[in-house]
């Protein structure tokens, strides 16, 4: 009875351990590992006139302003990565506290994926 009551224990401590929190839905778009800015929301959808249009939902967490630095990379359905000056680096202001939404387009209509980056 009392090695049932141990192997019970064990599987009970091992599954817990196994459950991990599930990533947020952007994690699959945005690289991002600093520690002053919160990503609230991604959203993508398509235009007829451009082709990808996507927003950016960020809050900062600092105690002071901030600059930060992002960047849209688009990529064709294939995985293949489309070259564009799109891709540079953008810069933006932000307050403590404050929440902003960054909108960008696709640079045409072979655009079906994209990845955002964003260093503090």
């Amino acid at each position: 009875m009392r090695k049932l009551l141990i192997v019970i224990a064990i599987s009970a401590v091992l599954s817990a351990c196994a459950v991990s929190p599930s990533a947020p839905p952007w994690a699959a778009h945005v690289s991002y590992d600093g520690q002053w800015v919160e990503v609230l929301d991604v959203r993508s959808w398509h235009s007829a006139n451009t082709g990808m249009e996507l927003m950016l939902r960020i809050k900062s967490n600092a105690f002071m302003d901030r600059t930060i630095r992002y960047r849209v990379l688009w990529y064709t359905e294939d995985g293949r990565p489309i070259k564009t000056l799109l891709g540079k680096w953008n810069e933006r202001l932000l307050k403590p506290g404050q929440s902003i939404d960054i909108t960008e387009s696709s640079p045409g209509p072979k655009a079906a994926d994209y990845r955002i980056e964003i260093e503090d």
